[in-house]
């Protein structure tokens, strides 16, 4: 997760846990702390990513699609897509 406090407003797994629980104390930390080091995983417990608010399951499914549409010949190629992006 990118953000514990947004994770936990919206009814996700994390969220249902710390509404049964009372507490998230099963959450060591975000993905950014851990691949900066600042947590460590617990190796004697289970190990969970919830990717909400990342992206990924958007990037996921947008690949699903695009895949789909090209072994059915129906993706087009939109010129200059990002042309106005350069500017940024």
């Amino acid at each position: 997760m990118d953000d514990v406090a947004h994770c936990l407003n919206a009814g996700t797994s994390p969220h249902l846990a710390a509404q049964k629980f009372g507490h998230h104390d099963f959450i060591d930390g975000t993905i950014a702390q851990l691949l900066r080091g600042d947590v460590k995983v617990s190796r004697d417990r289970p190990r969970v990513f919830s990717p909400f608010g990342l992206g990924v399951l958007d990037v996921a499914v947008g690949l699903a699609v695009f895949t789909i549409g090209a072994r059915q010949g129906a993706v087009r190629e939109v010129p200059d897509f990002f042309a106005d992006a350069r500017r940024w």
